[in-house]
């Protein structure tokens, strides 16, 4: 199936994902680190309609221009908690997915974060990011986004994995469903051509 390159924005959020905190050395500001973006895994259901994978470097073209990608707190822009930018926000990609490490700031949310990680309540990464180049394909059934290539806008450690009221996935829903929809009908069509060329060859055959 052919590759797809979209503008479209998305929210990716993978559950039980380990996050370490610790104290780093030279600062004493608290760090948490973790797998923000597993590869070759399948996301939960996205939209109700599909799941998602992103396959190994999608984002090393993007990485490799020294992106200041921030890290927010549950996707309060409000609450930056680090970003690349100033080294704070540490991003390291493998065929495996992307670690980060994060040196966070000394606000009270930042603290309340790692007290929240280390008692457990909060459990899952979430990032946002932009398509640039997927296609589609079905796996048990099911419509399956293979993500290719993607620019990443943010990470964020949530504790609500139901996310679909994030204003990044309003925005982004209706989009995603007219490309999804377009599939569909081009799978359609590529079946009615192939009816419609048996039936030529039956009646060619009967002739």
């Amino acid at each position: 199936m052919d590759n797809k390159t979209s503008s479209i924005n998305g929210v990716m959020l993978f559950e039980d994902i380990e996050l370490r905190t610790s104290v780093d050395e030279a600062t004493k500001l608290p760090v948490v680190e973790g797998l923000a973006v597993p590869y070759e895994k399948r996301s939960k259901l996205l939209y109700g309609l599909f799941y998602e994978i992103f396959k190994p470097y999608a984002f090393r073209e993007h990485l490799a221009t020294k992106p200041n990608i921030p890290m927010y707190n549950n996707h309060n822009t409000d609450q930056v908690l680090a970003r690349t930018k100033n080294g704070t926000l540490t991003l390291t990609e493998d065929d495996k997915g992307i670690t980060f490490r994060s040196v966070l700031n000394d606000t009270s949310y930042a603290n309340d974060l790692v007290k929240l990680i280390n008692r457990g309540d909060v459990e899952a990464m979430s990032f946002g990011f932009r398509y640039l180049t997927r296609n589609w394909g079905m796996s048990d059934g099911e419509e399956l986004c293979i993500v290719h290539k993607a620019e990443m806008r943010e990470i964020s450690p949530v504790s609500n994995p139901a996310y679909e009221d994030t204003s990044i996935y309003k925005r982004s829903a209706e989009e995603i469903y007219k490309d999804l929809k377009a599939e569909k009908e081009r799978r359609q069509q590529a079946i009615n051509d192939e009816i419609d060329m048996m039936k030529r060859k039956l009646e060619l055959m009967s002739m």
